[in-house]
Order: structure tokens, then C-alpha cells, then sequence
């Protein structure tokens, strides 16, 4: 199935296109109880999940520490999303630390993700200098065009 990043549905349409597409290849093979339970099991691990979104953008309410998960950087959910996706890195584990975020910006390596280009980039190292981490900024690194003048 094709995937169309530019195009978003409400959270409220994905949750009653999952629970009709159980109903439909459920129906007529088990009993409507085990259908209903198993649509009571999605629900609630949709409401999970959405609280795990609500979470992304809340940021940390002590110091940042590099063992935290990358939430507590608080960074909004079109920064966090690639950052966090298999996807994004080629089919290899995505970093889930501050301190793995940490270490591909120290290596000039943020902006080797797809979807990652250079704003994003600035803005985790933008999270990271917040948190106290020593990160300095690298246009160059990033591809950035130097200003003419």
C-alpha cells in the first residue's frame, strides 16, 4: 500500500476505519463477543497509543539526562516521528536515548535519515542545547548554501 506522507486523517477516522476493517474480516467466523473483544483490545491500545503521542510533546519536567527516552526532549511529533521511525534509518534500529540522539548529531550523522533534512536537524540540536548538551551547530555539515553577499 502506497504511503502518501502529505495527506493525514483524523486520529477519530483511523480508529473507526480499524475497528470496521476487524468487524468485516471477522464477521461470520467467530462469535459477535469475540468480535466485540477484540475490538474492546484495539480501543484500548489505540488510546495507548495516542497517550504515547500526547507524551511526545510534553518534554521532561526534571533535568534531561542521557539515558532518557528522546520524549524528554520534547520535540514536536514532525521531529520526533522520523526520528524515532525503522524507516527513516534504513531498516536499522532507530535511536530511542537522548544519548544516541547525542551521538549521530556529534557525528555530523542526523541529516544521513530520510526525512531529516537540515531544519529538523537544527531543531533536535536546538532540544539537545536546551537539555544542556554541548551540540554545536554545523551548517556546513548540513549542506546549508552559504549566504552570498
Amino acid at each position: 500500500m502506497p504511503h502518501d506522507a502529505g495527506r493525514w486523517l483524523p486520529v477519530d477516522v483511523c480508529g473507526a476505519l480499524v475497528e470496521e476493517a476487524i468487524r468485516e474480516s471477522l464477521k461470520g467466523r467467530f462469535f459477535k463477543g469475540t468480535v466485540e473483544m477484540t475490538v474492546i483490545g484495539v480501543r484500548r491500545r489505540f488510546a495507548e497509543l495516542l497517550d504515547e503521542l500526547d507524551q511526545t510533546d510534553a518534554g521532561h519536567d526534571g533535568p534531561v539526562k542521557p539515558e532518557c527516552p528522546i520524549r524528554c526532549l520534547g520535540l514536536p511529533g514532525r521531529v520526533h516521528n522520523p526520528l524515532t521511525s525503522f524507516w527513516t534509518w534504513n531498516d536499522t534500529i532507530p535511536p530511542r536515548t537522548v544519548a544516541e540522539v547525542l551521538r549521530l548529531a556529534e557525528a555530523g550523522q542526523l541529516d544521513g535519515a530520510k526525512g531529516i533534512g537540515p531544519a529538523l536537524v537544527r531543531e533536535i540540536e536546538d532540544a539537545l542545547q536546551r537539555a544542556g548538551f554541548p551540540v554545536e551547530h554545523d551548517d556546513e555539515h548540513h549542506h546549508v548554501p552559504p549566504h552570498e553577499e
